[in-house]
């Protein structure tokens, strides 16, 4: 669709960009020669104004000086109005340049017509879309706010329970810690007092049995005389 899309707007932009191209060339031209035109008026002004000072000073010579003045002001009228021609040429030149430019714009503004329509729609599609995407959002954000208020104390009371029920747990593992650390405690005094009496008793027996060394020492018997 977007393709068969471009491929009609690029034909109908064919026509006129090759119109543009014709347009520009002879704009070009136009100005070229409107330039040219008013580069002669003003060097014809130019010369007007010379020729106007030196002729009234070669009349004031003359005898008959009236009249000219009046040959010299006829041609320079003449010369004049012949300056203005080609000031008034200029100026047609430039203002048709200007017609063709805004003919071209506006040209250039109904080729883009259907594409600006399609990217408006674009936009306005996607606008829509969007809005449709934030109201599901927000129907489902109330929602989950209405659910968590209604389910919000039975849900605490539940978490309360599970935490009673870790915390008796926990605290019936710390007895049993406590139980089998004192039971450990007390076998270890039992064994070191069993250990102690057999040493004790060890101790006491060797005491009374004599060693092999001191029962091989006898007392001597004097003899009689």
């Amino acid at each position: 669709m977007c393709r068969t899309f471009f491929l009609f707007l690029l034909a109908l932009a064919a026509p006129q960009v090759w119109a543009q191209e014709e347009t520009a060339t002879r704009d070009e031209a136009d100005l070229a020669r409107a330039q040219a035109l008013r580069d002669q008026a003003s060097a014809a002004y130019s010369r007007i104004d010379h020729d106007r000072k030196t002729g009234e000073a070669e009349c004031a010579r003359k005898v008959l000086v009236n009249r000219c003045l009046d040959r010299l002001r006829e041609d320079l009228n003449q010369r004049e109005s012949a300056a203005r021609k080609l000031n008034v040429e200029a100026g047609n030149l430039e203002r048709a340049v200007k017609a063709r430019g805004v003919a071209v714009r506006d040209a250039e503004r109904e080729i883009k017509r259907p594409e600006r329509a399609q990217e408006q729609a674009e936009q306005g599609a996607k606008f829509e879309a969007e809005q449709a995407e934030k109201e599901r959002d927000l129907v489902h954000k109330q929602s989950e706010h209405d659910k968590a208020l209604t389910e919000g104390p039975e849900r605490a009371r539940i978490n309360q329970a599970e935490r009673a029920s870790k915390d008796a747990a926990l605290a019936q593992k710390r007895v049993q810690d406590a139980q089998a650390a004192a039971k450990r405690a007390q076998q270890a005094r039992e064994d070191a007092a069993r250990y102690a009496e057999k040493r004790r008793k060890l101790d006491a027996k060797r005491a009374e049995t004599p060693s092999p060394a001191a029962s091989a020492v006898q007392p001597s018997v004097p003899l009689a005389e």
